[in-house]
């Protein structure tokens, strides 16, 4: 993909260059990122071969071999070049010079470009040592930045992109202590392989304490000393971390609807307790085979204790299903079946009233078109000018800025009259009930699922009063009573 020359008309500098090429052409710069990735590991590998092979009992008998060395040499060479370029394309130049990447550079690649320089005059400078272990810390940049791109990231859900950081940073620091324990036992003592002093670390963090591999020599006890403190400060809060990740895992499992054999329908947003309850009430309330449909809540967050415990509840044990992930990826929606499910609803930030909660919420609605393009989507808008942009394939959008106009016109018009339509906007199929005959309890209730409007006989006790006081006594018991059927059948 080459560069538009529109684009190279805009580019004044060499961090624009940087910018064009992430935002642009991400291929491009993913492409030179992986490339990065393996000359890294090359050189991380080619350092282990070595001193394994090489019984160095100091920094200059560590004898690379010349292919190797050659090849370490150039790697450096390339690794210079990079953060030199990296350095000029960066806004805070003395930050990124003081930060640990570059201390990291400026200890393995500086040292073995003068050691390459002064092996050209004598062949005793290929055997000294390089801490080129040091490098795991690029490629655990590397990778984090790989994460975060587009092209890896939609395949890949949050918390599995969380454990990988943190698999990085723990294999980083790990590798440090290794090396370093390694190199400083071995010229203070008597040598340790690579595998020794592996051993020795997890030990030694574990708190065990074998005994059959211990530091000989003063240096590397104090080096220990201060391995175990670091190691307990540091690596405790990220174990606490993975635990927490642990018990957040159980919401990030793939619901199975069996081909389309459960159906299922998909709820993404941020809701509180109150809105999953009077969402799944009414959803289960308004018609019988809604009953088994099951409810995929796909929040971006973890959702509240409250919800947790409402969706515990025997009613709905088996009915809803707490997710957590992003309708913008395309490993989400995988998770919860988005190909078998018979819609998606989605409600963006509950909590938020503003406009521009609306622009998220189209990007979510146009990743799930791209998705599945036949997946019906219901949307809940704040402002009826974005409808525009999801019209041509949303199934339904709910505008709320037209609702409260409309409403808020009519409450003018006609006073009393917004209680009554919000109460009958409950209303899905209503039906006519035959108020000559008599039924228990149990079938007006199994009737009444079927809408949200009752037609109940009322007890003589309660015949001549006046519809005023009638309505006071139902709203007591959080009841709205709309109307009276006389014994002729007309409303009142």
């Amino acid at each position: 993909m080459a560069l538009r020359p529109e684009n190279i008309k805009n580019i004044r500098s060499f961090r624009k260059l940087i910018e064009v090429m992430d935002q642009q052409y991400s291929q491009i710069s993913i492409s030179i990122l992986i490339i990065h990735l393996i000359m890294e590991l090359a050189s991380v590998v080619l350092y282990v071969w070595t001193s394994m092979h090489t019984a160095a009992g100091s920094v200059s008998e560590f004898h690379w071999g010349r292919i190797v060395f050659i090849f370490e040499v150039v790697l450096n060479i390339i690794f210079f070049l990079e953060w030199i370029l990296l350095f000029f394309g960066e806004s805070d130049k003395r930050r990124y010079l003081l930060s640990w990447l570059s201390i990291v550079n400026a200890m393995t690649s500086i040292p073995m470009i003068i050691y390459g320089i002064g092996a050209l005059v004598d062949t005793k400078w290929e055997s000294y040592w390089v801490p080129m272990y040091l490098r795991v810390w690029w490629i655990r940049d590397c990778v984090v930045v790989l994460l975060d791109y587009p092209q890896v990231a939609r395949y890949m859900v949050d918390i599995t992109r969380e454990v990988c950081r943190f698999l990085c940073t723990l294999f980083a620091v790990m590798c440090t202590c290794i090396g370093t324990n390694q190199i400083v036992q071995s010229c203070t003592g008597e040598y340790i392989s690579l595998y020794n002093s592996f051993y020795l670390m997890v030990v030694a963090f574990a708190t065990i304490g074998f005994g059959d591999v211990t530091p000989k020599s003063t240096p590397a006890r104090l080096f220990m000393i201060a391995f175990v403190v670091v190691a307990i400060s540091y690596f405790l809060p990220l174990f606490q971390r993975l635990a927490q990740i642990g018990r957040q895992h159980l919401h990030y499992d793939t619901y199975n609807s069996r081909g389309g054999k459960r159906p299922h329908v998909i709820l993404s947003g941020t809701f509180t307790e109150l809105e999953v309850d009077i969402i799944i009430r009414n959803f289960y309330a308004g018609w019988r085979k809604y009953l088994d449909i099951r409810i995929v809540l796909l929040s971006p967050v973890e959702h509240p204790p409250e919800v947790k415990l409402l969706v515990n509840l025997p009613w709905f044990r088996n009915r809803v299903v707490l997710m957590i992930g992003d309708p913008m990826k395309d490993a989400d929606l995988k998770r919860a079946d988005a190909h078998h499910a018979d819609a998606i609803f989605l409600f963006g930030d509950t909590s938020s009233a503003a406009y521009y909660t609306d622009y998220h919420l189209i990007r979510q609605s146009f990743a799930i078109n791209h998705y599945d393009g036949e997946l019906p989507q219901y949307l809940f808008l704040r402002s009826e000018r974005h409808t525009k942009h999801v019209s041509s394939y949303a199934a339904g959008v709910v505008e709320g800025e037209r609702i409260l106009h409309h409403l808020l016109g009519l409450g003018v018009a006609i006073p009393g009259s917004v209680p009554l339509i919000i109460n009958l906007l409950r209303t899905y199929q209503p039906r006519p009930f035959n108020t000559t005959l008599t039924r228990n309890w149990v079938e007006n209730y199994e009737l009444s699922l079927q809408n949200d409007i009752y037609c109940l006989t009322i007890g003589d006790s309660f015949k001549g009063l006046s519809f005023y006081w009638l309505a006071s006594l139902f709203f007591k018991q959080d009841v709205t009573l709309i109307g009276v059927i006389t014994t002729k059948g007309t409303v009142l």
